[in-house]
């Protein structure tokens, strides 16, 4: 009985640290009218939670290129047929992020959704801003950004 006690203890204590979590086991997951998650290891000149970019004059301005220290690397997006979007979030030990872009005809929106599953039992913080490429948005269309956290502590 005791030993049966002792391996529950230990199993357990095994899935709630930072990685063994099964319930962030896998990779991120895009959906909807995603192209691409391009990384860009640099952070905004001034940074803020959401953007919502439809021109390279605007994109080159949101890193200010001119005065990254190291030079910061965009990504390549022909902004005549695509737009860039980036929606800041944290989330705490292992986290897996589900990023969600869907188009509404009817209301003339987008909205982007970044799910976070925060898993473990651990101090350690990850922000990102989940940057997706997306079709060319409408002139006449607004975003709509939404984050949703959904811990896991197993």
């Amino acid at each position: 009985m005791k030993f049966g006690i002792l391996c529950l203890v230990l199993v357990s204590l095994c899935f709630s640290s930072c990685s063994k979590s099964p319930a962030c086991w896998g990779k991120d997951k895009e959906e909807g009218i995603i192209e691409q998650s391009p990384t860009i290891e640099c952070w905004p000149a001034e940074p803020q939670a959401a953007y919502s970019i439809t021109t390279q004059a605007r994109l080159e301005s949101v890193f200010d290129i001119e005065n990254q220290e190291p030079l910061c690397e965009l990504p390549t997006i022909d902004f005549e047929t695509e737009s860039l979007l980036g929606l800041f979030t944290t989330g705490e030990c292992e986290t897996k992020y589900i990023r969600s872009v869907e188009e509404s005809a009817p209301d003339k929106s987008i909205t982007y959704k970044v799910t976070i599953k925060s898993c473990g039992n651990c101090d350690y913080l990850d922000s990102t801003y989940n940057w997706v490429v997306i079709p060319k948005i409408p002139s006449d269309y607004t975003v709509k950004f939404e984050t949703i956290t959904n811990s896991s502590l197993l």
